[in-house]
């Protein structure tokens, strides 16, 4: 057995204990046939390290170094979770060791603490190591969760093991289909398509799926092209007041004079277009009953979730309702619904989905007591009804649309008098909360409620009573994120809006005064005129009225 005598001089400069050095005498020398010394101090905060034979000439060891081997011995530094503590090893004993010396250093000497355990050479010991069954010096535990990456099977402890996890030291990610170094939550096209995974999820695409050169619709126009004309495939989205599935948004005309009092007829626009600046409107006959001069169209919704949108009708003079089904554009069934308000002081404010099934539901506001009401709609019939126990005097529900972008519809509500909005939450046919939203701005009034943008979220279109200017509200999660102005429609009656070219945008309807003609303002993004398109002359003196529910 050969002696040796490791003498060591530890500077610490750690908060509570100060500045001190701690020295190993001849008395604290270690016998053995070679060990290993190793000096630790919580976060390596180790300044000098010396060691050397007894009589020798001490070395200078830097922090985390490795000093070499002298006749088997061997010195290093580790932070091993003991604090302030000086160790020594058997060399002869290691991978594994379970000869480890340790003494605990005070102010004035090292005080022993036993034989501690290094099961598996690391120079942690084992009681302190965060594998202890796997050698891992850099102790490295990315999620924090107390097991060293070397051992966890999970090290970002995202749920997804590392065996499967294309990102296992990054919690964010998992997954990356197209292989591009990109994770699928920071990519934005998974599938690397060159389309964006935004507007393959809107339009109903799959974004994992390469599908550029399909052509959905079978229009002749690829699916990659459809995303770079900044068109939809038509059929693919549920475009509000679409009575025949094509994707196109229509509108509905009321004979309510000259005649024409048992008539109605849905329009839409017909492409390609007859010229650069006119389209020869596509028109739906609705059948003739004899007392529809006493029915009132009230709005359109898709009440069985087949992407044709239906007609509620109510009845001036008693509390009849009935819905008309429609197909293709014609009316293809009708629902009597049971009667409700006879003193006719419910108004229809619009239809939209309010629980999220796929199907529209009706939603009603009381003129006289501001009560809410919902008609929980399937297959064209009210399956339930749901009064709002919360109210708001002072003001009217104006609008309704989808505020927040999660398919059910939200409640506009506007001040009488006053130009205060607030938005009301809805989720499962129930007041969720009330939102503060934004002012209108003087003499300026909520027309319409869709989406501008084409993000999936409604936006809200206003118009100055007195100039005629529009202006937008872009809203992202309740919330106004900005307001873009239009120009004034001197001449003209704002109709209403829907997506008349199958974009995913927006398009606005008028009338002029002069005339009658309708005018159909194709629009890009925040009133952006593409094309603007005119029609046939209709309603006014020809005795009909738009009854295209604006929402």
């Amino acid at each position: 057995m050969k002696r040796i005598l490791a003498t060591l001089i530890i500077s610490l400069g750690i908060a509570g204990f100060g500045a001190a050095s701690y020295a190993v005498t001849p008395s604290d020398s270690i016998t053995g046939p070679g060990f290993s010394l190793y000096c630790n101090v919580p976060d390596r905060v180790v300044l000098e390290c010396f060691s050397g034979y007894y009589g020798g000439i001490g070395t200078y060891i830097g922090d985390g170094q490795a000093f070499g081997t002298f006749t088997g011995v061997k010195i290093q530094m580790r932070t091993v979770g003991l604090p302030n503590v000086v160790c020594a090893r058997d060399q002869a004993g290691f991978p594994p060791s379970t000869a480890t010396v340790c003494w605990n250093l005070t102010s004035s000497a090292m005080t022993s603490v036993g034989v501690k355990t290094d099961s598996d050479g690391d120079f942690f010991i084992t009681a302190y190591d965060n594998c202890p069954s796997v050698s891992n010096s850099d102790q490295k535990d990315t999620d924090g969760d107390g097991v060293g990456d070397a051992c966890d099977t999970d090290d970002d402890n995202d749920g997804v093991l590392d065996v499967s996890d294309a990102f296992p030291l990054d919690a964010t990610e998992s997954v990356d289909t197209d292989n591009d170094g990109i994770g699928n939550n920071a990519d934005t096209d998974d599938d690397n398509d060159a389309m964006p995974d935004t507007w393959e999820v809107l339009l109903g695409f799959n974004p994992l799926v390469k599908d550029a050169n399909g052509d959905l619709d079978g229009d002749g126009i690829t699916n990659y092209q459809e995303y770079l004309n900044a068109s939809t495939p038509r059929g693919v989205l549920h475009v509000k007041k679409d009575y025949n599935s094509d994707g196109y948004a229509g509108w509905i005309w009321k004979g309510v004079s000259n005649g024409h009092e048992t008539e109605s007829q849905n329009w839409q626009l017909t492409f390609p277009l007859y010229s650069a600046n006119w389209s020869i409107p596509t028109r739906y006959y609705h059948p003739v009953f004899p007392d529809q001069a006493n029915w009132e169209i009230m709005t359109s919704g898709d009440f069985n979730h087949d992407n044709d949108f239906d007609i509620l009708w109510r009845n001036k003079n008693t509390a009849q309702w009935k819905v008309w089904q429609m197909q293709s554009g014609a009316r293809y069934a009708q629902n009597t619904l049971a009667d409700f308000d006879l003193a006719h002081e419910w108004t229809v404010v619009g239809a939209g989905d309010t629980d999220g099934d796929g199907d529209d539901d009706i939603i009603l506001n009381n003129t006289v007591t501001g009560e809410v009401m919902i008609w929980e709609m399937q297959n064209h019939a009210v399956a339930a009804t749901h009064l709002f126990s919360t109210t708001k005097p002072g003001y009217i529900v104006n609008r309704i649309g989808d505020f927040n972008s999660n398919g059910i519809v939200d409640l506009l509500l506007s001040q009488v008098g006053g130009n205060t909005l607030v938005i009301w939450e809805i989720q499962a046919n129930d007041f969720v909360q009330e939102r503060a939203f934004s002012s209108t701005g003087p003499d300026f009034i909520p027309v319409c409620a869709a989406d501008f943008d084409g993000d999936g979220s409604d936006d809200i279109m206003l118009i100055n009573r007195t100039t005629q200017v529009e202006k937008w509200f872009h809203i992202i999660n309740y919330t106004r994120v900005a307001q873009f102005f239009g120009s004034a429609n001197t001449g003209f009656t704002f109709l209403g809006c829907g997506d008349y070219d199958g974009d995913g945008d927006a398009d606005t309807l008028w009338q002029r005064d002069s005339d009658d003609m309708t005018r159909v303002v194709l629009q890009s993004v925040w009133g952006a005129t593409k094309q603007t398109v005119y029609t046939n002359a209709f309603g006014g003196a020809n005795g009909f009225i738009y009854r295209g529910n604006s929402n």
